[in-house]
């Protein structure tokens, strides 16, 4: 096996060159590479979350009417959760 292909069958390694590419790249072209790479895309935790599968760990966000916050009590609040990519582009807790 070439250097090459240890490094990419490292599958930390590999989850993060995964997770610069652009939503569509990580579902749809990143599995028809290899088996390896289909396993890592359905396997892993951190592209399951950016994919929007699985649910980001945290504290959960409300939606007010005045913006974001996190009181539990104001029953006129929605919660939602953090979008991954958001993360990257915005300073959020």
């Amino acid at each position: 096996m070439s250097a090459r292909q240890q490094a990419l069958a490292t599958e930390e390694l590999l989850e993060n060159i995964l997770l610069l590419l652009p939503i569509s790249d990580i579902l749809i072209r990143a599995p028809l590479v290899s088996k390896t790479w289909r396993a890592t895309v359905e396997g892993l935790p951190r592209l399951q979350q950016a994919l929007f599968f699985m649910p980001v760990k945290g504290k959960p966000l409300r939606l007010f009417d005045t913006g974001w916050a996190e009181d539990e009590k104001n029953i006129h609040a929605y919660t939602v959760s953090a979008n991954p990519w958001f993360h990257s582009i915005y300073d959020w807790a």
